[in-house]
């Protein structure tokens, strides 16, 4: 007996079959003990390497490196690390066993695995005169500017070694780090360079005397009269105490000089000179029209001749009162005389008159007629011309528009012409046809040319780029329009998506092949081997007990390996082989014993093989039994895995079973996955992928699942703003692409790179039969309708999607349903919109048809087609229409450009710029210079404004009334001038003609700086003169005050200087002429604040309790030279009621500054090109204060 057979030994130990008994052997890594076989613990030897672990196993053990360490565990090596770089780029790596140590590198800080730089400046490494630098693991130290040395050491340099200042007037005095310059006394700058000080700028001498400026200094010398004392100080010489004068005059000493004066009855010079007076000379009481003859001690007056009195009084006598003159002459009566003259327009001497003919002399304009009348003329202007005759201008046609809507009108002198604008043709004012420039195909072949009024365009089509002039072909490929999964094929105007080898689909997506269902007409395996789908392709496996490729499968002959017992015989056959027991053996082929009858088959198991020899009884236990024959059980054949790893195994009484888990198929010995894909298990429009023992319904891309619809519906990946700043996002049906900002025209779309005019075709819809129709989908808000547009939108999507006009289409949308009945059955009307591109071969209602055909089923009535989830939708292929789309209103944007007028045409619409404006209207419309044709008059320049135009005078004080220029009357205007004064309207301007005759406080800041000039100076001082005079000056009116301002600033003299009988014109113009001339530097501010502080206060004499005009006037020939805030200045002046007027004269002062000093009143600001205008602008102050 085999004992082996019942695995006495156990697992872990081999058995070997003895006769009559049998022996046990353990496995390797087991040792025997009386329980069995037991597993060696190797461990407890330390096998391993002493830098290794040891893990015993089930008969072995394993050995495994420590970290640090590799190596097979029985032999460890040391792991450099540092080799890796582990450490911060600043650090040093040291390997130690079994691991490594960081440390950062001088200059440096940290763990080593992170080294920042340390800034050794903090602790002040360097010289107290130095800077320190802190570099990356370092630092630097360089001594500061004026210092020498290492930065570690440093020492100040004495600069005045090199003697850098002024030679001759400046001290230099060394500082640490650095040195001063300064100018001795006398001298003044910045110490490099000293210029002397002229200290007869500040008038040290007395008013009498002359300074004389010295290098460092100055000395003082009287003028002729006087002698000087004490240095500085001019005594009065009294010169009459020499008697100069004549004997028959009188001597007056006077500061400087004397007087020597006649007495009463004499006259001369005074000095040598004293003679009798002839008074009819100069001192005659005769009447100024009566003559003096003078006499010894006396005189005597007669009047003369035209004139009567006695001498003392004289009047003229009136000759016209009894001399006649000619009728066409005035008499006119002259102190002691009269003439008669002749009117104007008439010649003689007065007695005789004759009419002159004045047009003789050409008295009118070059453009008008001249008339003689009597005693006079008249000017008349000639046709196209207007004016009084004496003045004309052309007169401007063309503002009347007596062109053509379409022409141009160009005006000349006296008349104007009309022509076409370009694109139109004809007389210009009559007619102006629009020319077709289309006829003479000006596109490109592959354009189209639209034409407009007055303009056309070209656009090229489908699939071409360019300006329509030169169109290429779109190389539509590189926007990857396909499918992942497919192909691109451009072509000249257009592409084709074809998928790619082992799938299918319309190329805009594409699924795989299951070429082991789909290919039932050729299969691609051998009926002997098994199909497996792949992604993109297949494979063929040979089914069990054949090989080969699976193209080819051959059997295999499993006897040659001898499988059966040595007492059976083996038979093959195809795909499978058979063991049967030999003659007078029994068993199952694997197991065969001698064959005799038993005598008593009850001795062996129900389960077990009887067999008879020499004389003995065998038993043995059948295939899937164990035992010795007497007794048998059942052999759980699933415990040694006989089945598919993917397959369940179930053990039976004497046997098992194979059975292959779901979505497998199989003996159970061997599982191939099923392709549930083949029986099309998901929704229209998505795609099923088979996986091991399932499948999987997925969306392509660009597609979303609708759980609701039971439908795959498009993607808007442009709400999730894919695109990148200054582009836009288009959605397209399973995609999106990014458009540059610049879009298409109104009322075109982007397709790819192309952009396309839309049209629109209506499809009628109706419900397919037996399905519900409920009212309320007559209801765009209702849940019935959202639910059923969305159903819809996405099956007819799909439809179109999958069709031969994929490339034509872009979306569908439900405008509206009805209850309209057809066929018994309810419409819905207008479904949506199918969109295609101009100007290829056109989509027709008979394509859509035949597109839909491809992907609806058909039903019994040739012109229905049904589609849809449950075929539950029917398209009536005869209600295809298409209808024009009125473009100017049906655009969220206007298709026009914003400055023309939209007007719709059948299948089209047309745009026109507005008047003023040229272009097609559609891309540009572009504001026409109406200026290139000269329409304003002579004296005038034209300005082009937006749709129109504008004539400006050239003259100031002149306005065009649409015709000509004509002269402003500023006088017009209320309150022009000031109270008490008279307008004097001029060509151009006005002049207030008057004097300023109410009470006033005016205060004057006359700049007296080095850059007035002493010429100059003289004319401000006229100027002055001239505002006193033409004031009324007293108590009662005006009152007068004046400071000079140069480096500083000092009151001349302020409103208190004058009261009472002494404030009048001439002694306010005697202190003015007192005005010295200063020279240096222009310090308005200093002027500003002496005004504020020391002439507008109630010391300073001003009448604040009055309501009466507070004005400064400053006058100056630049800007201020440094610093003052003069905005401020100005407003604390403005805050005490005084307004300030500046008078600016030449090219250096600056008008934003004379602004801000004006307290920001640009009308208060008088501008003077050149001090010898100054005296034409007392008028313009007077009119701007007097008020």
């Amino acid at each position: 007996i085999n004992e082996c057979l019942t695995n006495p030994c156990g697992n872990n130990a081999a058995c070997f079959n003895t006769p009559g008994s049998f022996r046990c052997q353990c496995a390797p890594g087991y040792t025997a003990r009386p329980s069995g076989c037991i597993d060696i613990n190797e461990c407890d030897l330390n096998p391993c390497d002493s830098n290794a672990q040891c893990t015993n196993t089930e008969g072995s053990f394993v050995c495994t490196c420590n970290t640090g360490y590799s190596g097979t565990g029985l032999v460890c090596a040391d792991i450099n690390e540092c080799l890796n770089s582990p450490c911060h780029t600043n650090g040093l790596c040291t390997n130690i066993p079994g691991s490594f140590q960081c440390s950062c590198q001088v200059g440096f800080t940290g763990d080593g695995f992170f080294c920042g730089d340390i800034n050794e400046c903090l602790t002040n490494p360097c010289h107290s005169a130095a800077t320190c630098t802190n570099t990356e693991g370092s630092y630097t130290c360089a001594c500061n500017t004026g210092y020498t040395g290492d930065g570690l050491l440093c020492r100040d340099i004495n600069e005045c070694a090199s003697r850098p200042c002024d030679a001759r007037y400046g001290v230099c005095n060394n500082i640490p780090g650095s040195f001063t310059c300064a100018c001795i006394t006398g001298f003044f700058g910045d110490g490099f360079t000293c210029t002397d000080v002229n200290e007869c700028l500040a008038g040290p001498c007395h008013v009498r005397g002359n300074c004389t400026n010295t290098p460092g200094s100055y000395y003082c010398s009287c003028d002729e009269g006087y002698i000087l004392r004490n240095g500085d100080e001019c005594i009065d010489v009294d010169e009459c105490l020499t008697n100069p004068c004549n004997i028959n005059a009188e001597c007056s000493n006077v500061p400087g000089s004397f007087a020597c004066i006649c007495r009463p009855g004499y006259s001369g010079n005074g000095f040598d000179d004293c003679s009798d007076i002839n008074e009819c000379l100069v001192s005659s009481t005769c009447h100024k029209n009566a003559d003096c003859t003078n006499t010894i001690g006396s005189y005597e007056c007669r009047c003369k001749p035209g004139f009567t009195g006695n001498g003392l009084s004289c009047v003229d006598i009136n000759e016209c009162l009894t001399v006649s003159c000619h009728v066409n002459a005035d008499c006119n009566n002259y102190p002691g005389s009269f003439a008669c003259v002749c009117k104007p327009g008439y010649s003689g001497d007065g007695l005789t008159c004759v009419n002159v003919n004045e047009c003789l002399t050409n008295p009118c304009h070059s453009l008008a007629v001249c008339l003689d009348t009597e005693g006079s003329f008249e000017c008349r202007c000639r046709t196209g011309y207007t004016g009084d005759g004496f003045s004309c201008a052309d007169i401007n046609e063309c503002l009347s528009r007596p062109c053509h809507v379409n022409g141009i009108c160009s005006n000349s002198p006296g008349s104007y012409t009309c022509t076409c604008q370009q694109g139109y043709d004809g007389d210009g004012q009559v007619r102006c046809d629009d020319m077709n420039e289309c006829l003479r195909n000006p596109c490109h072949v592959n354009a189209t040319c639209t034409n407009f009024p007055g303009s056309f365009t070209c656009r090229c089509n489908a699939f071409f780029t360019g300006d329509g002039f030169n169109c290429q072909d779109i190389n539509d490929c590189l926007t990857f329009p396909c499918h992942i999964r497919a192909n691109c094929v451009n072509y000249v105007g257009g592409f084709d998506c074809v998928c790619k080898t082992g799938y299918t689909g319309p190329g805009v997506w594409c699924r795989d092949i299951d070429e082991c269902v789909e290919r039932f007409n050729n299969p691609p395996c051998t009926d002997l081997a098994l199909c497996t789908d792949l992604e993109g392709s297949f494979r063929c496996g040979c089914r069990e007990g054949y090989t080969g490729n699976g193209t080819i499968c051959n059997d295999i002959d499993e006897c040659a390996s001898q499988p059966c017992h040595i007492h059976a015989n083996c038979i093959n056959a195809p795909g499978a082989h058979q063991c049967v027991c030999k003659d007078g053996f029994v068993g199952d082929g694997l197991s065969c014993i001698g064959a005799g009858a038993c005598p008593d088959p009850s001795v062996c198991d129900v389960n077990a093989v009887c067999a008879y020899s020499n004389n003995q009884t065998f038993c043995s236990c059948k295939a899937g039994f164990s035992g010795d024959g007497n007794t048998c059980v059942d052999v759980d054949e699933c415990l040694t895995k006989p089945c598919h790893e993917l397959a369940s195994c179930i053990n039976t009484i004497g046997s098992y079973v194979c059975r292959c888990p779901t979505g497998f198929t199989g003996s159970g010995k061997q599982c191939l996955d099923i392709n549930e894909c083949a029986a099309l298990p998901c929704p229209s429009g998505s795609i099923c992928t088979n996986s091991p023992g399932s499948y999987r319904c997925s969306c392509p891309v660009g597609f979303l699942y609708d759980f609701g619809l039971g439908r795959c519906t498009d993607m808007n990946e442009c709400s999730n703003n894919p695109c990148r700043l200054g582009t836009t996002c288009v959605n397209t049906l399973g995609s999106y692409h990014c458009d540059p900002i610049e879009r298409c025209p109104c009322g075109d779309i982007r397709i790819n790179s192309v952009c396309v005019k839309p049209f629109r075709y209506h499809v009628c819809v109706v419900f397919a039969q037996g399905a519900v129709y409920s009212p309320a989908l007559l209801s765009n808000t209702s849940d019935e309708y959202k639910s059923l547009e969305a159903n819809l939108t996405a099956e007819l999507n799909y439809v179109y999607w999958n069709s031969a006009v994929k490339n034509y289409f872009i979306g569908t949308t439900v405008s509206r349903f009805s209850s309209e009945v057809y066929n018994s059955r309810t419409v819905l009307k207008s479904c949506f919109i199918v969109y295609h591109y101009i100007n290829t071969t056109g989509l027709t209602a008979d394509k859509l048809s035949d597109a839909i055909e491809d992907s609806s089923t058909p039903t019994s009535n040739p012109n229905e087609l049904q589609f849809g989830k449950e075929d539950s939708f029917v398209i009536v292929q005869d209600r295809i229409t298409s209808s024009d789309i009125n473009e100017c209103v049906a655009q969220t944007c206007s298709p026009c450009h914003q400055l023309a007028n939209c007007s719709n045409l059948p299948g089209t619409y047309n745009c026109s710029c507005h008047d003023g404006f040229q272009g097609d209207g559609v891309i540009s419309c572009q504001d026409i210079n109406e200026c290139a044709s000269n329409p304003c008059p002579v004296d005038s320049s034209c300005v082009n404004t937006i749709g129109s135009f504008d004539c400006q005078c050239s003259r100031t004080g002149f306005t065009y009334n649409g015709q000509s220029c004509q002269d402003i009357d500023e006088c017009i205007s209320a309150n022009r001038c000031p109270f008490g004064f008279t307008c004097e309207n001029n060509p151009g301007s006005h002049k207030c003609l008057g004097r300023c005759i109410r009470a006033i406080d005016m205060a004057f800041a006359v700049d007296t700086s080095g850059s007035i000039r002493l010429p100059n100076f003289n004319l401000i001082k006229e100027f002055l003169y001239q505002v006193v005079r033409d004031h009324d000056v007293g108590e009662d009116f005006a009152h007068f005050a004046v400071i000079h301002f140069s480096t500083n600033a000092t009151v001349l003299f302020n409103f208190n200087r004058l009261r009472n009988a002494e404030l009048t014109a001439t002694n306010v113009n005697s202190l003015i002429n007192m005005l010295p001339y200063d020279g240096g530097e222009t310090s308005i501010d200093l002027a500003l604040v002496r005004a504020r502080d020391h002439i507008f206060t109630d010391a300073g004499g001003w009448r604040s309790a009055q309501n009466i005009p507070k004005v400064l006037v400053v006058i100056t020939d630049g800007r201020q030279t440094s610093g003052g805030n003069l905005t401020q200045l100005a407003a604390n002046l403005k805050s005490k009621g005084v307004v300030i007027i500046t008078v600016g004269i030449g090219s250096q002062v600056v008008r934003d500054e004379l602004v801000q000093i004006a307290q920001g009143a640009a009308e208060n600001v008088i501008e003077i090109d050149d001090f010898a205008l100054l005296k034409n602008k007392t008028d313009t102050l007077i009119e701007r204060s007097c008020r």
